[in-house]
């Protein structure tokens, strides 16, 4: 956090930001974008169907 003003007329929130912005923490007043499923998913899905087939089968 650079500070360009004296540290004590930062507010609350101000610095709640830029802390969640230096531990890479989202703010808790952002929201999570929605989910939608990844190329990584399907990878995880793929592999569990072959791991059902294999034991299961």
């Amino acid at each position: 956090m650079v500070f360009r003003r004296p540290f004590t007329e930062y507010s609350d929130e101000e610095i709640a930001v830029e802390m969640a912005l230096l531990t890479e923490r989202p703010h808790p007043d952002r929201k999570p974008p929605p989910a939608s499923p990844s190329a990584d998913d399907e990878v995880v899905r793929r592999g569990e169907a072959q791991l059902a087939r294999i034991l299961g089968g």
